[in-house]
C-alpha cells in the first residue's frame, strides 16, 4: 500500500515549494512485526540558494541519480513529478559536527565508509585501518536515531567507519546519516539477530566480505533475551541508557472528561460495556468518509459549513487515489470517527456484544492486547475491516492526529519513548499489576508469528494478561567485537569501537527531546528533518549537558604524528648520497674497462663477463638508490627485482668463468683436450637468470612486496606514528631471495679454493676469495637488518637506510676488490711502456771521452748499450717479471778504469740494466 502526503507551502522568493512525503509499506521478515514504512522525502529546489535558505548552508540543489530515481518510482503522479525536479542534498554529508560547530573546531571531514562513492569529496580516508562497524537498527524512529548518534560519534570523533544495515542484505535502501540524498528507509526487522550471527561467522567480523545481512550492533532491543539464546548466537548484552515501556494511552482531554478511563477498573466488566462502546468510535479513511458519510461526497469545503444544510464536513475536497486510505490530512481532511453498529448497544441482540474500538499494534509487533482484552473482560474490538494485519504505524499516527483535531476519544497501545508521546498530551491507562508469574506466562513470547496464530494462542492463559512492565532497553553486540579487541597485539591498531559502543548511553528523556524536535520541524519529515534533529542534539550535548565526549575511550582519538618518510637522524639522506656514489663507481669502472679493453689483463678476464659484472652491480646500486627514497607500491617490488637480478647478473658470470678455467686446467694436467665455447658459458648464465626471473615473477604475481603502513603507539595519550615500509604478506619470499644469494656465495668460495694453483695469468682465486668474504659479510649484515632490526624496534626508515648503505658498500667493495688490481696492473704497464718509449727516443748512450779509448771502442760500447736496451724490452714483454740487476764487477775493477752505470735513474720500471765498459778490451 502507498500513502502520499503533499503539503504546499510558500517557499523561497515567493515560489511554491512542494514537500513530498511518500510512505510505502514493506513486507517484513517473520520476526519483524513490520508494517512500518519505507519513507522517501525531498525538499524541492531550483537553485543552491533555495537549499541554503530552506535547509542550511552546505546543502546544494541537485538531481537525484537515475538509479535512485528508478528505485523510488512507485508509479504515482507525485513520484513522476519528483523524478523531474531537483532536490536539496544532505548538508551533513561531510560531517554533522563540522556543519554545526564549524570547520575551525572540526577541520577534518568525517571518515569514509564502504557505501561512499570512490570519488566522493565529502569524506576523508580513515587514517587507521579499523574494521568497519555495521549497525542494524529496529524498524522504528528512536532506534534509527540512536544508530545515527553512534554513527556520528564513531565516524567523526574516533575515525571509525560505520554503515547502517537495513534488511535482507546488500544492496538495500540506504539509511546512512550521511546519505547525500537524505534517504530514510525503515529496516525490515525489529531485531536482526541473524545479522549478528553472520558477523560472528566472518573473519574478524568483516561484514564487507558478504552481501547477506550482517551487523555488529543492535542499538535498541526490547525483547527479553533468554541466556541460552545469548550463548547460542554469541551475543553480548549491555544497557542502552533508555527505559522502555509499552502501554495503553488516551488523550488528556478524554481523561479530563472521564478519569475512570485511565484505569482498568473503569474498563472491565459488563458495567462499562456501554460506556466504552459509545465513547470509542471507529476511525474512517478519507475515501471511505467521502463515499459513505459525506452527503456532498466532500465537494463542499469546511469553510462553507455555516451555509451547509447538511452539517459540518470533515474534508475540503475528495481525495486522490493515493490519499483515499489516509485517516488524516493536515489541510484537507481532519478525520472522522464513525458510530457503527458495533458501537450501538441499543440494537436488539447487541446489548451484550457491543464494543468500543481499540487501536492496536500491527500484528507482527509483539503485544498482548488480545489476551488483556479477553481475560480482563474489557469491551473492546481491535479488528480493522479490510486490514487483516491491523493498523500500520503511520495509520496510528494519523488516527491520533485526527483524534486531537476532532477531539474524538481514542484508546490505543503504543510504546515509549516515541515522538507522539512528546507531541501529544497523553495519559497512560493503568492495566492489572505486572508480576513475574504473569511475565513468565505471556502468550506467544519472543519471536513467534502473531499474524497467522490461532485466537486461543493469542489469548493464552489468564495469568499472563497483566499490564506491561517498564524495563531497561538493551543493545546487543556481536561477540566478535570483543574477541577482536582482546586479540590485538599492536596497541596502535586497537579499534575504539568496542569500548565506545559499550560506553554510549542515551536516556529516554534525551531521545524524547530528539523525537519532539524532529516532529516539530515540518520541512522534510523523512529526510532532512530527522538528520537535523539528531545532529543538533549531538552538537549541543557534545561538550556540555550530557558531555558525549566522555564516551570516548582513553587514548582516543589517535593523533597521527608523521606520515612523511624523512629521517630526522640524517641516515636516509646519507644513504642516498652513498647510493649515488655507488652508481658513480660502477659507471666509472665500466668506462675504464671500455677504454682499456685491449689490455691483456682485461682480455684474460673475458670482456663480456666483465660487462655483465658491471651491469649487475649497476642494478644493485640503482636498487640501493630507490631504497633510500619513500616507498611506493611500484618501487617496493622493483627494488627486489633490481637487487636480486643485479647480484645474479653480476656474480654468476664470474663464477661460470672461474669454473671454466678451473675445468680446463684440471683437464690439462691429465693431458686431455677440452673445448668450451663462449655460447656454452653464456648459456649457463642465462639459465641462472631465468631461474631467478621465474621466481621473481611468481612472487610479483602472488604476493608482491608493497607499501605498508604500520601504526605505532608512541605515547599513552594516543600519539601514533605511521611507519612506512615495503613488505609482502609472507616473509618467505625474502628468505628465498637471501638463500639464493647464499648459494652462489658458497659456490664462489669453493671455486676460489679449487683454483688457487692455476697459472698466475689466469688465477683470480685471491680476488674471488676476497670478494666472496666481503659479499658474505654484507649478506649477513643485510639479513640482520631485514629480520632482526625491525623486531628490535628500529624504525623502518632507518632499516631501509641501513640496507641501502649495505648494498652501496657491497657494490663499491666488490668492484674495488676485483677491478682495482687489474687497473693498477694496467697503470704499471702503461708507466713502463712510457718510460721505454722515452728511452728509445732519447740519446741516452753518447760515448764518453776516456783516455786510451778509440772511436771504434766507443762505437762498440754504444752498440752494446743499444743491444742492452733491446734485451730490456724483451724482458718487459714477458709480463710482470721484476727484479734488480746491479753491476757485478768488484769495486776494485771499477777503480782500475772499468766504468759501470745503471739506467735505474731513468725510471724504466722494475727492470734495471747495468753496462760495464773496459778500456783495455773490446769485450763487454
Amino acid at each position: 500500500q502507498t500513502r502520499v502526503l503533499r503539503v504546499e507551502s510558500k517557499g523561497i522568493m515567493g515560489s511554491s515549494i512542494t514537500l513530498l512525503f511518500v510512505v510505502a509499506v514493506l513486507a517484513a521478515g517473520p520476526d519483524a512485526g513490520n508494517l512500518l514504512p519505507v519513507a522517501r522525502a525531498a525538499v524541492l529546489c531550483e537553485t543552491d540558494v533555495d537549499c541554503e535558505d530552506r535547509v542550511r548552508p552546505g546543502s546544494v540543489c541537485r538531481e537525484i541519480d537515475q538509479e535512485r530515481q528508478d528505485a523510488n518510482d512507485d508509479g504515482s503522479a507525485d513520484a513522476q513529478r519528483k523524478k523531474m525536479t531537483k532536490h536539496c542534498t544532505n548538508p551533513f554529508a561531510s560531517g554533522c559536527l563540522r556543519a554545526i560547530l564549524g570547520e575551525e573546531k572540526f577541520p577534518e571531514k568525517r571518515v569514509c565508509n564502504s557505501e561512499d562513492p570512490p570519488d566522493s569529496g565529502s569524506c576523508s580516508s580513515p587514517p587507521l585501518s579499523y574494521t568497519e562497524i555495521r549497525i542494524s537498527p529496529a524498524n522504528w524512529e528512536s532506534s534509527v536515531f540512536l544508530a545515527w548518534m553512534m554513527q556520528i560519534l564513531l565516524s567523526e570523533l574516533v575515525d571509525v567507519p560505520v554503515t547502517i544495515e537495513t534488511g535482507e542484505g546488500r544492496p538495500v535502501q540506504p539509511l546512512s546519516f550521511y546519505d547525500e540524498h537524505n534517504a530514510f528507509s525503515y529496516p525490515t526487522k525489529a531485531a536482526n539477530y541473524d545479522a549478528i550471527v553472520k558477523a560472528n561467522s566472518l573473519p574478524n567480523g568483516n561484514c564487507s566480505l558478504t552481501s547477506e545481512p550482517c551487523a555488529h550492533v543492535l542499538p535498541e532491543v526490547w525483547q527479553n533475551l533468554r541466556q541460552e539464546d545469548v550463548d547460542e548466537r554469541q551475543l553480548e548484552r549491555d544497557y542502552s541508557g533508555m527505559v522502555g515501556n509499552i502501554g495503553w494511552f488516551v488523550p488528556k482531554f478524554v481523561a479530563d472528561d472521564d478519569s475512570s478511563l485511565t484505569s482498568h477498573f473503569g474498563l472491565v466488566g459488563e458495567k462499562n460495556r456501554e460506556k466504552l462502546a459509545s465513547t470509542f468510535l471507529t476511525p474512517m479513511m478519507w475515501g471511505e468518509y467521502c463515499r459513505e458519510v459525506s452527503l456532498t461526497n466532500c465537494t463542499q469545503s469546511r469553510g462553507q459549513e455555516e451555509d451547509n444544510v447538511f452539517g459540518k464536513e470533515a474534508a475540503t475536497r475528495p481525495p486522490t487515489e493515493e490519499e483515499s486510505a489516509m485517516y488524516y490530512h493536515a489541510q484537507d481532511y481532519e478525520g472522522h470517527f464513525r458510530f457503527t453498529e458495533q458501537n450501538n448497544c441499543s440494537l436488539p441482540g447487541n446489548e451484550n456484544n457491543c464494543t468500543g474500538h481499540f487501536i492496536d499494534y500491527p500484528c507482527k509487533w509483539y503485544a498482548y492486547t488480545e489476551s488483556q482484552i479477553f481475560w480482563n473482560e474489557i469491551a473492546f474490538d481491535k479488528s480493522v475491516p479490510g486490514k487483516p494485519d491491523g493498523y500500520s504505524s503511520s495509520d496510528i499516527h494519523q488516527i491520533l492526529a485526527a483524534s486531537h483535531a476532532t477531539r474524538s476519544p481514542a484508546m490505543f497501545v503504543y510504546w515509549y519513548p516515541t515522538e507522539i508521546i512528546a507531541k501529544y498530551d497523553l495519559e497512560p491507562v493503568a492495566l492489572p499489576k505486572t508480576t513475574r508469574e504473569c511475565l513468565q506466562n505471556r502468550p506467544l513470547p519472543g519471536d513467534h508469528d502473531r499474524c497467522d496464530a490461532e485466537l486461543s494462542a493469542l489469548r493464552g492463559k489468564q495469568v499472563g494478561s497483566c499490564g506491561y512492565n517498564a524495563h531497561e532497553l538493551e543493545k546487543v553486540l556481536a561477540l566478535t567485537l570483543k574477541k577482536n579487541d582482546i586479540s590485538v597485539t599492536n596497541e596502535a591498531e586497537r579499534s575504539p569501537a568496542y569500548d565506545m559502543l559499550r560506553n554510549i548511553r542515551i536516556s529516554d528523556f534525551d531521545m524524547v527531546e530528539v523525537l519532539a524536535e524532529w516532529d516539530s520541524r515540518g520541512i522534510d519529515r523523512y529526510g532532512y528533518d530527522p538528520r537535523e534533529a539528531v545532529c543538533s542534539w549531538v552538537a549541543a550535548n557534545l561538550f556540555e549537558n550530557q558531555n558525549l565526549t566522555e564516551f570516548i575511550p582513553p587514548g582516543f582519538p589517535r593523533k597521527i604524528e608523521d606520515f612523511s618518510y624523512n629521517d630526522n637522524s640524517g641516515l636516509l639522506p646519507g644513504a642516498l648520497v652513498f647510493a649515488f656514489l655507488a652508481v658513480a663507481v660502477v659507471l666509472s669502472t665500466a668506462t675504464i674497462t671500455a677504454l682499456y679493453r685491449k689490455q691483456k689483463v682485461l682480455q684474460y678476464a673475458q670482456l663480456h663477463f666483465l660487462a655483465l659484472f658491471c651491469v649487475g652491480y649497476f642494478l644493485v646500486a640503482i636498487g640501493a638508490t630507490i631504497l633510500a627514497t619513500a616507498p611506493a607500491t611500484a618501487t617496493c617490488m622493483a627494488i627486489q627485482w633490481l637487487v636480486v637480478v643485479g647480484y645474479t647478473v653480476g656474480i654468476v658470470p664470474l663464477l661460470v668463468r672461474i669454473y671454466a678455467i678451473n675445468h680446463i686446467m684440471q683437464q690439462g694436467k691429465k693431458m686431455r683436450r677440452v673445448q668450451i665455447s663462449q655460447q656454452h658459458l653464456l648459456g649457463l648464465v642465462t639459465i641462472a637468470v631465468f631461474i631467478i626471473t621465474a621466481f621473481l615473477s611468481i612472487w610479483t604475481a602472488l604476493d608482491p612486496s608493497k607499501r605498508t603502513e604500520e601504526p605505532i603507539l608512541t605515547s599513552p595519550e594516543g600519539t601514533v606514528e605511521i611507519r612506512v615500509s615495503c613488505s609482502s604478506d609472507s616473509p618467505g619470499w625474502e628468505a628465498v631471495a637471501f638463500a639464493w644469494e647464499g648459494i652462489y656465495m658458497v659456490c664462489a668460495a669453493v671455486l676460489a679454493f679449487a683454483s688457487r694453483n692455476i697459472r698466475q695469468e689466469f688465477n683470480e682465486s685471491r680476488k674471488i676469495g676476497n670478494m666472496t668474504y666481503s659479499h658474505s659479510l654484507f649478506l649477513v649484515l643485510r639479513l640482520i637488518a631485514h629480520f632482526v632490526l625491525p623486531h628490535a624496534g628500529m624504525h623502518p626508515r632507518k632499516v631501509a637506510a641501513t640496507t641501502s648503505i649495505l648494498l652501496s658498500a657491497d657494490s663499491i667493495t666488490s668492484l674495488s676488490l676485483y677491478f682495482l688490481p687489474k687497473f693498477l696492473a694496467i697503470h704499471r704497464k702503461l708507466k713502463r711502456d712510457r718510460a721505454k718509449n722515452s728511452f728509445q727516443r732519447a740519446n741516452l748512450f753518447q760515448p764518453r771521452a776516456y783516455s786510451g779509448l778509440s772511436p771504434t771502442k766507443n762505437r762498440t760500447r754504444s752498440s752494446h748499450a743499444v743491444s742492452g736496451s733491446s734485451a730490456g724490452r724483451g724482458a718487459d714483454t714477458l709480463g710482470d717479471a721484476s727484479g734488480s740487476a746491479r753491476s757485478s764487477a768488484p769495486r776494485s775493477q771499477q777503480e782500475k778504469g772499468q766504468v759501470s752505470f745503471s739506467l735505474a735513474d731513468l725510471d724504466v720500471g722494475s727492470s734495471k740494466l747495468d753496462l760495464v765498459c773496459n778500456d783495455k778490451s773490446d769485450n763487454i
